[in-house]
């Protein structure tokens, strides 16, 4: 998978849907943020728009 670094913003991710966060893509963040959760020993994490 290729993933444009320019998305990672220094508090926030920014793309276009379709375009640069393809469900792909969203599931892997998805992933590596609840493996990052878990591994912190927390159990949940705030989304904001």
């Amino acid at each position: 998978m290729v993933i444009d670094p320019s998305i990672f913003k220094a508090y926030d991710l920014r793309g276009v849907t379709n375009r640069t966060f393809t469900a792909d893509l969203l599931r892997a963040i998805g992933y590596q943020l609840g493996l990052l959760t878990l591994a912190a020993g927390q159990s949940a994490f705030v989304v904001g728009r």
